[in-house]
């Protein structure tokens, strides 16, 4: 534990039920943001102010018992804008991050990153947009995208 401007826990949990270890970190960011991760066998990403846990695992982005329905290059956009949450990417950043196919990069319209967000966000919407659960991936126009950490009401 570490304890200043920029806090951050750690904290082993004995094995659960499963036999896998669970780990939980917590870190607090300058401006009294907090970020947790927890991992347990493949790996959960959690967000305190969001109610989505991405099994990168299992490859399911769940809130609750709901399952959102995903391709894999939807499921890989989500997970990598939220293992970058609150910083803005470019297109040609998630390019070249996740639409490599045979260890050659994708080649072609970057605007494919829009379509295939623009599929996720009607997935997800027609799936948690009833129970309130705002869309987590935001366009910031001319730029990309980003995965906002706290959800933007109204």
């Amino acid at each position: 534990m570490i304890d200043g401007t920029n806090k951050v826990q750690s904290l082993y949990l004995p094995e659960v039920l499963t036999g896998e270890r669970l780990f939980e970190i917590s870190v607090g960011l300058p401006g009294d943001q907090l970020y947790q991760l927890r991992v347990a066998g493949s790996g959960i990403l959690v967000f305190n102010d969001y109610p989505l846990e991405i099994h990168t695992g299992m490859r399911e982005i769940r809130s609750g018992n709901q399952v959102v329905d995903s391709t894999k290059l939807e499921f890989d956009l989500m997970r990598y804008l939220a293992e970058n949450p609150d910083n803005t990417k470019t297109r040609e950043e998630i390019l070249e991050a996740i639409w490599v196919k045979d260890g050659k990069p994708y080649v072609g319209d970057t605007h494919v990153v829009d379509v295939h967000n623009s599929n996720m966000k009607n997935k997800f919407n027609a799936q948690l947009g009833e129970q309130g659960i705002p869309y987590p991936i935001r366009t910031v126009r001319g730029v990309g995208f980003v995965f906002a950490s706290k959800p933007r009401r109204g």
